[in-house]
């Protein structure tokens, strides 16, 4: 009974083992809150659609090589999906450190770490961006056209992909926290200014309080340019998700 089904069991296993690829490193369904037995139950569950696709019988060693080669893949994609997300957290924890509060950490249970308190904040408006710029879908459509296609390939260059993926992740970080370095680093000088006038006040108390002031200024002028950062992650998913296919 099962040897007549071998080869659509086997199917199923080959892109099971790549969807659990990608469900362990993607973007909010990586964290480690989520058990591994619940996540290779998922990938199993969302395999079984693709119960009635043909493939044809591979030997014990072919389909041992062929699994790795598709978890491989999976976590391929589902690393550079997330990279963008972990860009956020970065760009968060280097305006804590500007503003004087790299001491100050959250416990963010999303990712199950540490984190600071703009690196969570940042890190939600990048999981809302995710599906408000539509670029769930893409990643929806890539996981499904990488899914066509699982035979013995081998990966793209991997040159080309950590070019588009980690030069965009530290183009994010820098661009998000640039804005916020620079008002704080102009905003101590006018402090130290006004400390060498007036010794009496006390400027650090005073300090923090304008920092978070400014802080949440900045955020309302990047939300109200939202639109940019819509674009830069449909971009980003859009050029990724086509380099990581196999």
């Amino acid at each position: 009974m099962i040897s007549s089904y071998k080869e659509e069991i086997q199917g199923i296993g080959i892109i099971a083992s790549f969807l659990s690829g990608v469900i362990a490193f993607g973007p909010l369904t990586g964290n480690r809150y989520i058990p591994v037995s619940v996540r290779i139950s998922i990938a199993f569950s969302l395999a079984l659609p693709l119960y009635g696709i043909k493939f044809r019988e591979f030997e014990s060693y072919e389909l041992i090589v062929l699994i790795f080669l598709r978890v491989l893949h999976g976590s391929l994609i589902g690393w550079s999906a997330s990279l963008i997300f972990h860009a956020f957290q970065s760009a968060g924890r280097l305006i804590d450190d500007t503003r004087g509060m790299a001491q100050v950490s959250l416990l963010d249970p999303a990712q199950s770490s540490y984190t600071s308190q703009s690196g969570m904040i940042l890190f939600l408006i990048g999981s809302i961006l995710f599906f408000y710029s539509s670029a769930y879908k893409l990643f929806i459509m890539g996981i499904l056209n990488s899914s066509t296609g699982l035979g013995f390939t081998l990966p793209p260059s991997l040159s080309s992909i950590f070019t588009h993926t980690v030069v965009p992740f530290f183009k994010a970080t820098i661009l998000l926290a640039l804005p916020f370095c620079i008002t704080f680093f102009l905003t101590e000088i006018a402090f130290g200014i006004l400390n060498r006038s007036i010794p009496s006040l006390n400027v650090y108390f005073l300090l923090h309080q304008v920092k978070i002031l400014l802080g949440l200024f900045i955020l309302l002028v990047l939300l109200h340019n939202i639109e940019n950062i819509k674009k830069f992650f449909v971009d980003y998913f859009s050029q990724t998700l086509c380099l990581t296919k196999f």
